[in-house]
């Protein structure tokens, strides 16, 4: 088994070489940057967004709006965009700042019962929101919407936190690379001559395009997938 594993990574560094220039000759000029970040709020951190929501300063309607101004900014660069309910997540945030404000919660309770309260956040298409698209990327799949939330998306908003859009996907989410024949693909917002990576192609690509976040599962997995090849080559 080790020797097939050895001898398909000797291949795949074969293929590679003798594409290297084909690629470099059909992608050698580069395309346009998207445009550079210029509101301080999309450099704030969810738990410091979360913490100025909770004390009042900063209402949670001002940061969904220069979230989706931002993502209207650079969509049409990267594609990450399957579907959004930009206009229930202002009313969604509105509604929440009205609530802050009347005292129906306390500081303490939305620490320890909504530590995400009023902050905007994007959802994978496979993670199933309520109302939006339910494809998993697929043609089988197309024009299906999602029923219910499913439970990842329930934890995170009954934390508070207040989902914008559902991201794109590679198919049924099996690729490294977000590509499908519904949506297309999903590009790198540092270099868009290059793939966003996969499955979550879409919310990584909104993560360091929007904002200055990092996203642990896809470090985590790049890193030791690495080091996974590496140990059976070596």
């Amino acid at each position: 088994m080790l020797l097939y594993i050895k001898l398909f990574i000797f291949m795949m560094n074969i293929i590679s070489i003798l594409m290297r220039p084909i690629l470099w000759f059909m992608y050698r000029k580069r395309l346009p940057n998207i445009p550079p970040i210029k509101n301080p709020l999309l450099r704030l951190s969810a738990t410091t967004i979360a913490k100025k929501i909770r004390n009042g300063d900063l209402k949670s309607e001002t940061i969904v709006k220069a979230y989706i101004d931002r993502i209207q900014e650079v969509n049409p660069f990267i594609n990450a965009v399957i579907e959004d309910r930009f206009e229930l997540a202002i009313n969604e945030a509105k509604l929440y700042d009205e609530q802050l404000k009347s005292g129906k919660f306390t500081i303490h309770i939305l620490e320890k019962e909504k530590p995400l309260y009023g902050v905007p956040i994007t959802i994978k298409e496979s993670c199933c929101l309520s109302g939006m698209s339910y494809t998993g990327g697929s043609l089988s799949r197309k024009g299906i919407k999602a029923l219910a939330d499913g439970p990842a998306v329930k934890i995170i908003k009954d934390a508070g936190a207040i989902p914008l859009l559902v991201s794109n996907t590679s198919e049924f989410c099996t690729s490294l690379h977000s590509y499908n024949f519904l949506y297309g693909h999903t590009l790198n917002p540092y270099d868009r001559r290059r793939t966003s990576g996969g499955s979550s192609g879409g919310r990584i690509t909104w993560c360091r395009s929007i904002t200055n976040w990092t996203w642990f599962g896809y470090s985590w997995f790049h890193k030791n997938t690495i080091s996974l090849l590496w140990y059976f080559w070596s």
